[in-house]
């Protein structure tokens, strides 16, 4: 626990210093993660389930950005547990942490938007009964979305830095962990 305060500690004196490195690293990181993560969405949709071409703006395209919200806030989250492991190679990418889930949390939140743009039984026919309404499935998935979005946004704004000053560590460690549950969902 002494390790992880002193790692706390150090992240809040390196924000500033590393501040536009970090988001420079992390920003073309993302975008590598982005176009492997469309490749991939434009070979599954467009070659082999026969989507037409004209849905790469957004569907295919929201497609890739879902896999890459979930890439980097996976990164963000597993940074912690790696440096236990392989202190070395991974506590000097570490500052890394933030960024990757500023990013992460700010690209899911772009995901729910075109989802919500493109939310139909044209699009999403599994969605919906024949009525028109959502079936369970339908449901569940917009909850659960919903319910991660909240609580990502809470871990975003416990990101920063004057609210996060104002915090001290047990509870600023209780709010990150709840970003646990919510990569869960």
């Amino acid at each position: 626990m002494l390790v992880m305060k002193e790692q706390f500690r150090k992240l809040r004196s390196m924000q500033g210093a590393k501040a536009n490195p970090a988001w420079r690293k992390a920003l073309f990181m993302f975008l590598a993660v982005f176009a492997v993560a469309m490749t991939y969405s434009v070979v599954r949709y467009n070659v082999f389930k026969g989507v037409s071409l004209g849905h790469i703006p957004l569907y295919i395209s929201n497609k890739a950005l879902a896999l890459s919200s979930v890439v980097f806030i996976g990164l963000s989250y597993a940074l912690g547990p790696l440096c236990r492991f392989w202190p070395k190679k991974f506590v000097p990418k570490l500052y890394l942490k933030k960024y990757f889930g500023l990013i992460g949390f700010g690209s899911a939140a772009v995901h729910g938007l075109i989802s919500l743009l493109l939310f139909s039984p044209a699009n999403y026919p599994k969605f919906f009964a024949e009525a028109g309404k959502l079936t369970g499935e339908g449901e569940l998935s917009m909850l659960f979305g919903i319910i991660a979005l909240f609580v990502f946004a809470i871990d975003a704004i416990t990101s920063i830095p004057s609210v996060e000053k104002s915090m001290d560590y047990k509870q600023w460690l209780y709010v990150q962990h709840l970003g646990y549950f919510a990569f869960i969902l």
